[in-house]
């Protein structure tokens, strides 16, 4: 590691699981001597195992200035396998990027050590697979120094988001509507999917299908409801979880007649009166192995959060929700308990079946509404595996 100089330095190490080491690349390293040169204050990254140091005994480490830990994990399904894992990072000027790469073997942890200081901001990118892969992205941020910061990828459940950049993600305007469900998630809310799964609509007003999806808007006020259908893109090896996914979007609307979104014309930049749909965005919180495992035959909670987009202005309150599960992918379900964890969120709770009653996994159906009316469902076709 060079020398303290008084200059920023970005330094970014692994700390990884014994027999997974992250290689120092030498092509790599010949990009960032050369950017560390070229700018003078920031560009030198260092990939390395540090076996089971942490920043306070490891004297390589803890020369690093004012890192930041977040703790990783990287998630499979029943089985490990190789992917692929990239962060981009952002700094003031001369150097206004720097990107690395590495193989990931997921269904493992570790701690990863990034530098905070002001202005420096990270992101990261996931892929499931090395080749025809689905890629889970992480909103853009940055790190308070000395905190440890959580984050899991690819754990259940695995369901459409939103991007968290995304200024009105679902807005009607005098121009347009925009609805922009993002292709997938996971159990982190700042992730979001941006390949791999293949969408299709279908479109109801007043309960009659629309098939000129130029002419699904009236002016009137009317019922709507959106329904989209993500299937896996192709068949990638080890990913067995979420292959299908359909969402149906039930929301009441009309012409809006003012300007309510704040970030309407960062969307639709002509936009004159614009208004952010109530449309119901699920969210998943549960505990599952590293594997996505769930023991089969144990008690189980799974808290749904029904959140609404940015840009909305009304309440987030919910009416209800509903919870269902199945063990044959979707020919059959059984209800859940369900009970309030607070304005918009639930706790299901329901015992998994034995491995003999299932075919290994679970499939959920999850729904929320709320007093106008407003209702989203949401079914995820093998969401987490029996073990």
């Amino acid at each position: 590691m060079p020398a303290d100089t008084g200059e920023v330095t970005l330094v970014m190490a692994r700390r990884v699981e014994p027999g997974y080491e992250a290689a120092f690349e030498p092509w790599a390293k010949g990009i960032l001597d050369n950017v560390a040169t070229s700018a003078g204050r920031l560009g030198y990254g260092l990939f390395r195992s540090f076996g089971d140091d942490t920043p306070g005994s490891s004297s390589t480490v803890s020369g690093m200035r004012r890192p930041a830990g977040p703790g990783s994990s990287f998630h499979s399904d029943s089985a490990g396998r190789m992917g692929y894992h990239i962060v981009n990072a952002w700094g003031p000027y001369p150097m206004t990027s720097f990107q690395t790469a590495q193989f990931l073997q997921q269904g493992t942890a570790r701690d990863d050590y990034m530098l905070a200081l002001p202005g420096l901001k990270y992101s990261a990118a996931v892929f499931s697979r090395t080749a025809d892969a689905m890629q889970m992205g992480k909103s853009l941020r940055g790190y308070r120094p000395g905190t440890s910061v959580k984050a899991d990828w690819f754990a259940p459940v695995q369901h459409p988001s939103v991007v968290p950049l995304s200024a009105c993600p679902f807005c009607r305007s005098d121009v347009g509507v925009t609805f922009q469900p993002a292709l997938g998630g996971d159990s982190d809310p700042t992730h979001s999917l941006a390949f791999g799964l293949r969408r299709t609509w279908a479109f109801y007003r007043n309960g009659e299908q629309i098939t000129d999806n130029t002419k699904v808007f009236v002016p009137e006020r009317a019922d709507y409801t959106l329904v989209s259908t993500d299937t896996r893109a192709a068949d990638h090896g080890g990913v067995k979880l979420g292959g299908k996914v359909v969402t149906e979007y039930g929301f009441t609307s009309a012409a809006p007649k003012s300007m309510e979104a704040p970030g309407c014309t960062s969307a639709i930049p002509k936009a004159t009166v614009c208004e952010a749909l109530p449309v119901i965005q699920p969210h998943y919180r549960m505990n599952a192995s590293l594997l996505n495992e769930v023991a089969a035959g144990t008690r189980s909670t799974v808290t749904v959060d029904a959140s609404r987009a940015h840009g909305f202005t009304g309440g987030s309150r919910m009416a209800g929700a509903k919870f269902s599960v199945s063990y044959d992918d979707g020919a059959t379900w059984k209800i859940a308990d369900v009970d309030r964890v607070d304005e918009n969120s639930f706790s299901a709770r329901f015992t998994n079946a034995e491995l003999s009653g299932s075919n290994g996994f679970v499939s959920i159906k999850a729904e929320a509404w709320d007093e106008p009316g407003n209702r989203t469902v949401q079914t995820v076709t093998r969401a987490y595996v029996l073990k």
